[in-house]
């Protein structure tokens, strides 16, 4: 019973804490907002570089994490894999994720060559697979 009553009060405490944190939230935003925003211009955004896609990176740049996702992937694939093309879902099984997750392995690898999309969601590894 005493654990109980101890805990009720380090409830009250925290509760306490947050209301006031929440009045020094209130605060800190009315003294944003009465900022006169006008003298000061917006800072400019910085140019964004050449847009290059994190999907396709050259040969011989596949980082440590990529080649071994890359690899267990495709292990995954050939081990389900029976002459036809493997759902996206038997796939995640094999590999114990998700399947949102599956799906941005799956698509990653796609564009970097190794695995080739058939139909919605079946996949089969590339005829060509580039060295990992």
């Amino acid at each position: 019973m005493a654990r109980l009553s101890s805990l009720f009060e380090r409830f009250k405490s925290l509760c306490g804490k947050q209301a006031e944190i929440a009045a020094e939230l209130r605060a800190v935003e009315r003294e944003i907002l009465a900022i006169d925003c006008t003298k000061a211009p917006a800072p400019k955004p910085a140019p964004r570089a050449a847009a290059k896609s994190k999907l396709r990176p050259s040969k011989g740049q596949l980082s440590p994490v990529t080649r071994a996702m890359a690899m267990k992937t495709l292990a995954a694939i050939r081990e389900v894999d029976a002459g036809q093309p493997v759902l996206r879902r038997e796939i995640s099984k094999q590999l114990g994720i998700g399947d949102y997750a599956c799906a941005y392995r799956l698509k990653r690898l796609q564009a970097i060559g190794f695995v080739e999309r058939v139909g919605g969601t079946h996949y089969r590894v590339a005829k060509e697979v580039p060295d990992l």
